[in-house]
């Protein structure tokens, strides 16, 4: 079964949906080969239910985003969230969801053996999400924080010619970016590539202002070793399972930018003085967020729906 495809995926764009689609064909299928024989349907994707209700939704999109109430057709056998936090919501806004056919099975990465370099010279900070999610913010606290021996890398597309909202988010960010020789911005990168970014980088700082339904970026950044800011929004606390500094999430941009250069701050103070050790942060991010440690939950999945 090795090699077998159930998504039809185009490589030529791979976010973290798409990721997550090629992983579960490559770890996951040949573990268990009778998945296989279902419909897969990707949310966000092509919507084609078979008629003999033999059909599974993935779902990675939260439920506000567009009309989802398709869900609760009979024909729909079973429903994957990626967190408990989403399944939350969807319940919420979709009161007729059938409970018996909702399963929550965690986003899942190939572990990034850390390269640890000693912060002799520059503390590297990265943001590797979607711009439009709160790098301004992060911009707006590294604005503050005077200290030449730090660097920030920017790694995502801010090309986006279509959606309005978008071009003026991007549009403010290349300005901030233009005036701090101390960002260093990489566009939009490879998985692969952004995975040796990590590699090189101290600090993973997100001050997240979209509602995600997992964050793959944090699970990257925590299998890596880096030190992980993120505020409490959404569904961050459940992604960080206790292994990343949190701040309260605060409409006020202005404050909340404050609170996050106060922490990035106190995380170069730990990074320098060597108090932060990730040696347990690694170890536990990796054994709960593994296609290894995952393919368990596939596996109990598969078994349960198997007639």
């Amino acid at each position: 079964m090795s090699g077998q495809k159930i998504f039809n995926i185009d490589q030529s764009r791979i976010g973290g949906t798409e990721l997550m689609a090629l992983g579960m064909e490559k770890n996951i299928l040949p573990l268990a080969p009778s998945l296989a024989e279902w419909n897969w349907i990707l949310a966000p994707g092509k919507i084609d239910l078979r008629e003999d209700g033999k059909n599974i939704v993935w779902v990675h999109l939260g439920e506000f985003e567009g009309d989802l109430s398709w869900l609760t057709n009979p024909l729909v056998a079973h429903i994957i969230f990626v967190s408990y936090y989403q399944y939350q919501r969807f319940v919420e806004r979709y009161p007729g969801l059938d409970h018996s056919r909702c399963h929550v099975i965690r986003n899942a990465i190939e572990p990034i053996p850390p390269t640890i370099i000693p912060p002799k010279d520059k503390i590297k900070l990265v943001f590797h999400s979607e711009p439009y999610r709160g790098l301004d913010i992060l911009l707006d606290a590294f604005s503050i924080i005077n200290n030449p021996d730090i660097e920030l890398h920017v790694i995502g597309d801010l090309d986006t010619k279509t959606i309005d909202w978008k071009i003026e988010i991007q549009n403010r960010i290349k300005e901030c970016i233009s005036l701090d020789s101390r960002i260093i911005y990489h566009g939009r990168l490879s998985n692969d590539d952004v995975r040796k970014q990590l590699q090189e980088c101290h600090i993973f700082a997100y001050p997240s202002i979209w509602r995600e339904t997992s964050c793959i970026s944090l699970i990257e950044a925590m299998s890596a070793g880096l030190y992980c800011i993120t505020n409490s929004f959404t569904v961050l606390p459940e992604t960080g399972i206790g292994l990343t500094e949190i701040y309260p999430f605060n409409e006020d941009l202005k404050e909340q930018s404050k609170m996050l250069s106060d922490r990035i701050v106190k995380a170069i103070g730990e990074i320098r003085s060597g108090r932060f050790n990730n040696a347990w942060q690694i170890d536990k991010a990796n054994s709960h967020y593994s296609w290894e440690y995952v393919s368990k939950e596939w596996l109990n999945f598969a078994n349960e729906i198997r007639v």
